[in-house]
């Protein structure tokens, strides 16, 4: 248990990310209809340890907060009179919310109400011979303003009199809104949400969301990396990305090909813009190769950081370097050259390969803020960074990532170890990404990796975000080729499966 301590996470969570534990939580087989069975369990015992007998009135929404109040009331209405107003629609759509609601609608002994179908005194009679009110109404999920028949809901509970205990958030609550449930009690689950240090007599109840759902990456992740994009929104406001790679050592149409497939995939991922720096020597055939692409010259034999590559590193929010530059000096020197800059100027980072010895050369001398910095090492690349060996992936986990931990905040950096068990760390969170995608192990599915993680930087993802999206997307689309092509694809598979995996996630801005 004492390893379980590098994993430790007690500070408040956003909605957002609580919505992504969620998500997570069903990747790994833990039902929403689980998860709201389990709290609304949490709430029904607390009331029972509170309130021996009496009246309950529950003010219920259509959405999941609803439903975690639907379940409560089922739980309790075999001890205690309980009615249920709905604020809202009258039609409940989907989900768990929804399975919740038929149950608890065809007990005799629940009456429920429409709000949109009472006056205001007939809500008020109702409510004075309550003895306690349940606000449900919203959750995590609420944004904005209370207006309408929720406004005046709200206002109903907070003038009620009687002792109020809110469901997860009291209803309209937010660190902006003014108008919410004044709550005497707020039972909320799994850990405490940001903004509710404000509020009284906040208990957290445990649901049953395990650790796992923090620790190991899964579509919440993807969930938390996919930024809404407006209809208004341009190429260059989704994001630019510079890609940096390739020599003249590396001649061979496949190679090449492989520093293309970077650039595609994060076109794929949701970059707008994407720009391909390679050196002179190899410029025409990458063209050919990447017609798609913007491709562009920065040196002659091996990479160099030109003027026009400093202008676009400028635009740009991250860049990616390392694919096929070599080890040879010039290519080394070039690469802390554009690095150093790139991170002077607030640009995010993503080295892989080659620019890995290069980062590592950098750093033993004084330097600018790495906080921007990702590497992407497997374990060879990691002891020529670290000089640290570490132990087989088949040995104690927990030691690869004490080890990775430690050299990232002693270096300051993200990194992103890879293995069948991917460690990602910023040297405090951890995250791991779990994969059974042995087709993974072929030449230039780590440059698509490179390019994943440097979309998921550009569009306003820190590295460490980035990185454990990136990880997951990654060899998620494995896992479906697997399905498709066993152990038999090639880099360009990958790009192919990314729109279909990332298209659940995507958010448009009206």
């Amino acid at each position: 248990m004492q390893n379980l301590k590098v994993f430790a996470n007690e500070k408040p969570i956003s909605a957002e990310e609580m919505h992504a534990i969620e998500l997570n939580c069903s990747y790994l087989g833990i039902s929403a209809m689980q998860l709201m069975e389990n709290a609304g369990s949490a709430v029904a015992n607390f009331i029972r340890n509170n309130l021996k007998k009496g009246n309950i009135l529950f003010f219920c929404g259509t959405g999941n907060n609803g439903g975690d109040g639907f379940a409560a009331a089922r739980m309790l209405s075999k001890d205690y009179n309980v009615e249920i107003i709905i604020v809202g629609d009258k039609e409940i759509k989907q989900g768990p919310a929804l399975s919740n609601f038929h149950a608890i609608s065809q007990s005799p002994f629940v009456k429920i109400y429409y709000y949109i179908d009472l006056d205001k005194e007939e809500v008020n009679s109702i409510i004075k011979k309550s003895d306690l009110i349940v606000d449900a109404i919203f959750g995590t999920g609420f944004r904005g303003e209370l207006k309408g028949i929720y406004k005046e809901a709200v206002l109903a509970i907070n003038n009620s009199g009687k002792t109020i205990i809110a469901i997860d958030l009291p209803s309209g609550f937010s660190k902006e809104s003014k108008l919410y449930v004044k709550a005497s009690y707020t039972i909320t689950f799994h850990r405490i949400k940001e903004g509710m240090n404000v509020l009284k007599n906040v208990i957290v109840k445990d649901i049953g969301i395990p650790i796992d759902a923090e620790l190991f990456a899964g579509p919440g992740d993807l969930y938390l990396a996919s930024k809404p994009i407006s209809i208004y929104t341009s190429k260059r406001e989704r994001g630019m990305l510079v890609i940096i790679g390739g020599s003249k050592v590396y001649h061979g149409a496949p190679i090449h090909a492989l520093l293309s497939a970077s650039s595609i995939a994060s076109l794929r991922t949701g970059a707008g813009y994407t720009v391909l720096y390679v050196p002179n020597s190899i410029l025409d055939v990458v063209r050919k190769l990447s017609q798609n692409q913007i491709v562009r010259p920065a040196g002659e034999d091996y990479i160099s950081f030109t003027d026009e590559l400093k202008r676009d590193i400028d635009k740009a929010q991250a860049i990616a370097i390392g694919m096929g530059i070599t080890k040879e000096k010039q290519a080394q020197d070039a690469c802390q050259k554009i690095v150093s800059y790139a991170l002077s100027n607030g640009k995010k980072v993503v080295a892989d390969a080659d620019a890995i010895s290069a980062i590592a050369g950098m750093l033993s001398v004084k330097h600018t803020d790495t906080a921007n910095l990702l590497i992407t090492p497997h374990d060879s690349e990691f002891y020529q960074f670290s000089g640290v060996k570490l132990r087989h992936e088949d040995s104690n986990i927990f030691d690869r990532i004490e080890t990775a931990k430690k050299v990232a905040k002693e270096k300051r950096i993200n990194i992103l170890l890879k293995g069948h068990n991917t460690i990602i760390t910023n040297g405090e969170k951890v995250k791991i990404n779990r994969s059974n995608a042995v087709n993974l192990s072929t030449m230039g599915t780590g440059d698509v990796l490179s390019g994943i993680i440097g979309a998921f930087a550009a569009t306003g993802n820190d590295l460490f975000e980035a990185a454990v999206a990136g990880a997951y997307l990654h060899s998620k689309a494995g896992e479906v080729l697997a399905m498709e092509k066993g152990n038999h694809i090639i880099a360009s598979d990958l790009i192919d499966k990314i729109p279909k995996i990332l298209s659940g996630f995507d958010k448009v801005l009206q």
